[in-house]
């Protein structure tokens, strides 16, 4: 099972709901977890309703956090959108942006386009190829990506939290970020091992 977030211009899901419903309805039958899943809540309200915005960026940047990829809808104008695909970016965290092919010249306002990221796959889909396309993209992130499981010490756990509690308030934010704070490590022994270097793994 995978875990993801959808990011989609509210406006657009209210008023072409099976176009992302089919979305969520891919995600599922690939195994997947969506987490925050709003749309089948926003369709069946019909409506938007009034979240505190800070509540809201606090909800959506956690979600994000611990996806496993972000799926993106990009065939509608959003703001939020770009923001969310630069936000997984930034935590190196795959992004699959979607488009309709009539609605290609949007990809976000340019937003997307505007990113040069080997993170970021952007695909063509409709309500009836979409499970295609999320299986093709599922199955190249799992060659590239591999998850790890692993068990610490307590005194190793605390250490990750406490660097993680120190990025935070670093970069000001209300997420600690564990994952980051262990890819930063591992990076930084492999920048330093010159055994390792000198393998040309690097």
């Amino acid at each position: 099972m995978y875990k993801t977030h959808i990011t989609a211009s509210s406006a657009a899901v209210l008023k072409e709901p099976e176009q992302f419903l089919a979305i969520v309805r891919a995600v599922k039958k690939t195994g997947g977890k969506i987490l925050e899943n709003w749309i089948p809540r926003l369709v069946k309200r019909r409506k938007e309703v009034e979240i505190k915005e800070s509540v809201l960026f606090r909800r959506v940047k956690e979600a994000i956090i611990r996806s496993d990829f972000l799926i993106a809808e990009c065939s509608y104008f959003s703001t939020s959108v770009g923001i969310n695909i630069e936000k997984a970016i930034s935590l190196k965290i795959p992004v699959l942006c979607l488009y309709l092919r009539e609605k290609e010249k949007n990809l976000s306002g340019g937003l997307v386009k505007g990113i040069n990221s080997p993170l970021l796959v952007i695909k063509e889909y409709s309500p009836a190829t979409i499970l295609e396309v999320l299986k093709k993209f599922i199955k190249e992130i799992r060659k590239k990506r591999i998850k790890y499981t692993i068990f610490l010490t307590r005194r190793q756990a605390e250490y990750i939290e406490w660097l993680a509690q120190k990025r935070k308030r670093q970069s000001d934010s209300a997420t600690s970020f564990k994952s980051e704070v262990v890819r930063k490590l591992i990076d930084e022994a492999m920048l330093k091992d010159k055994t390792y270097k000198a393998k040309n793994f690097l």
